[in-house]
């Protein structure tokens, strides 16, 4: 319950969310999105080998191609990162920022 507070809290001003990083916590993630009923769009994962495959029945996609097919101008984007290593969430949170996405548009989640 308390991590859907989190969640309820992080997404209200957004319509759509990524998921950073394909693990068991980017499944509890989705769990709490699904019952606060918030459109999940993909999960991002830099390793290949995850790449056109599925979890929870969303599209892992890289980082690479959701830059090719999504605007970082949209306000209503969010992205949660669910990596659990703090160094690791720093350098998602800095590539993203480099890439062009605001920091308000960027939140972690920890188990």
């Amino acid at each position: 319950e308390n991590k859907i507070n989190i969640i309820r809290d992080y997404s209200k001003n957004f319509e759509s969310v990524y998921l950073y990083c394909r693990s068991k916590y980017t499944e509890a993630t989705i769990l709490c999105l699904e019952r606060l009923k918030l459109k999940i769009i993909a999960i991002i994962d830099d390793s290949e080998e995850h790449t056109g495959t599925f979890l929870c029945g969303y599209a892992t996609i890289t980082a690479k191609k959701f830059f090719e097919t999504r605007s970082i101008d949209d306000p209503k984007l969010l992205i949660i990162i669910t990596h659990q290593k703090p160094k690791v969430i720093k350098k998602i949170f800095s590539s993203l920022t480099r890439a062009g996405i605001s920091k308000k548009q960027i939140k972690s989640i920890s188990y």
